[in-house]
């Protein structure tokens, strides 16, 4: 049986070349939504390396921004998709919030997301897929996520695993048959700290940190291919209105200074050593602008506030220990304000962003986060967690705690610091997940199209030559055969 499977392609292209391993692999019909800008759309529409069957463009569907949106049209959206239009749009990073560049009006987003909507519905009556592929970390292809799954359209995630240096293919919301009631015997319950930490995701964190967005040869080569090329996505895309060259130049040059004289202050003020005699709660921020916080926690994105009702509600004694997160230099770091505003708290010390967050782990009596990897890696160290929000990829194991509501939390808090934990459960678990992943590490294969065609992430908008496309594909052809293999074994499972 032939199935039509729908890819959204993104500026990354990852899902361009899984395509291009999986149509030679497997009967059936591609077809695809490509949200990418000007130059590389051109590639798209001249490319045959992959026989989509149809494809269409995201940013081709939004052509009218004063258009007036039809508010019955979005409420029947909502009833019938049981989809929440306004908060999606409010944790929207280009909308509201993180945008230096417009300011979009309340009709403006509206309409926009009004013609996504349309488009979407649309190309899924038109084809009717089987499955789809798509990363939902950005707004439309989480909204485009989620109405296919109310649609009954199995999606097909290919996500990294919560194990350094691996992936996994999920439907989304699922933990892939993993319960407290599952018995997985682990060989991995005598490991070192070092062991420990060379498999969890902060290996990760600490590898990005030194080469995500950091300065070099390719970041000024891009500056160059900006200022000498021709750019008009400020004109036909949304996601780059008021992104003229010169206030692209202007906003680049602050933030250089920006950047340099936060990480100064950053180096000064904040705290290095951790006072193990007076017990703590460890409370990592999170990275922002990111999936985390907007679409995995949508209601608890003010983490400055978060911090205080946790602060209320520590028992005397005890101390709350923040750390910056180590990512956060491709963010220009946060405002001085709010870290002097934390600083400010009595019961509370914010730490350096170069300490290493498994000795917070160590020491600590409680973590307490809000939908991030340390709660998981809490259980490795016998140590309770509060996670504010659940998270359909973070089964609900027995040393995490969800919070219900900020009333609760000091009689939680009460509670759980003096609670021992077995962390049989945490290696059950980790051995599950590293029977369920697959080497590939995702941050990788991304980081092989920025240094190929990206300027290391630099630059975006660029044109990409058919011929270095395929020659790209035939390099990383190991790795894109085994993400459509574990691809194929999906949609047999689903089938069955």
């Amino acid at each position: 049986m032939s199935h039509k499977i729908l890819f959204w392609i993104d500026d990354t292209i990852v899902h361009f070349g899984i395509a291009n391993s999986l149509h030679k692999k497997l009967d059936c019909e591609l077809y695809s939504i490509i949200s990418v800008t000007d130059k590389k759309k051109q590639f798209f529409e001249k490319q045959n390396l992959v026989k989509f069957k149809k494809i269409w463009f995201h940013h081709d569907a939004i052509t009218d921004f004063t258009k007036t949106p039809s508010i019955e049209y979005l409420q029947n959206f909502e009833k019938k998709y049981g989809i929440d239009i306004w908060k999606l749009i409010h944790n929207d990073r280009i909308f509201y919030n993180f945008n230096e560049f417009h300011a979009f009006t309340k009709n403006q987003v509206l309409g926009i997301v009004e013609q996504e909507i349309r488009f979407f519905e649309k190309v899924l009556d038109e084809i009717k897929p089987d499955f789809i592929s798509v990363h939902p970390v950005l707004r439309p292809s989480y909204l485009f996520y989620l109405m296919c799954k109310s649609r009954n359209i199995q999606p097909i995630l290919f996500s990294s695993s919560r194990i350094y240096g691996k992936s996994i293919i999920t439907s989304g919301d699922d933990n892939m048959g993993f319960s407290r009631e599952s018995k997985i015997s682990s060989k991995n319950t005598n490991h070192s700290v070092d062991e420990f930490l060379n498999q969890s995701m902060q290996k990760q964190v600490t590898r990005e940190s030194s080469v995500w967005l950091q300065p070099n040869k390719e970041y000024f080569l891009a500056g160059i291919k900006f200022l000498t090329s021709k750019n008009t996505n400020h004109k036909t895309h949304y996601t780059y209105f008021g992104r003229t060259k010169f206030k692209v130049i202007i906003n680049y040059f602050s933030d250089l200074l920006k950047v340099r004289y936060r990480k100064n202050w950053i180096d000064k003020n904040l705290q290095y050593d951790i006072n193990s005699d007076i017990p703590f709660i460890y409370f990592p921020l999170h990275l922002e602008q990111e999936m985390s916080l907007l679409i995995q926690a949508p209601f608890y994105t003010n983490q400055l506030e978060i911090i205080k009702n946790v602060a209320k509600s520590l028992p005397v004694g005890y101390e709350l220990y923040v750390k910056e997160h180590p990512l956060m230099h491709a963010r220009s770091w946060r405002k001085i304000s709010f870290y002097e505003e934390i600083m400010n708290i009595p019961n509370v010390k914010l730490f350096h962003p170069s300490i290493n967050s498994d000795k917070f782990l160590r020491d600590c009596v409680l973590v307490i986060t809000i939908s991030g990897t340390a709660g998981l890696d809490a259980g490795y160290f016998e140590k309770p967690a509060i996670m504010l929000t659940s998270r359909n990829d973070i089964p609900n194991l027995s040393h995490i705690y969800q919070l219900r509501n900020f009333e609760e939390l000091p009689a939680m808090i009460k509670k759980l610091v003096n609670t021992k934990i077995d962390n049989n459960e945490f290696f059950s678990y980790m051995e599950f997940l590293k029977q369920n992943s697959f080497d590939i590490n995702l941050f990788d294969l991304v980081k092989d199209y920025s240094d190929e065609f990206f300027y290391s992430a630099f630059l975006t908008d660029v044109d990409i030559p058919l011929e270095a496309m395929a020659r790209f594909q035939n390099k990383i052809k190991a790795k894109n055969d085994l993400i459509a293999d574990k691809f194929i074994e999906k949609i047999h499972v689903r089938t069955k």
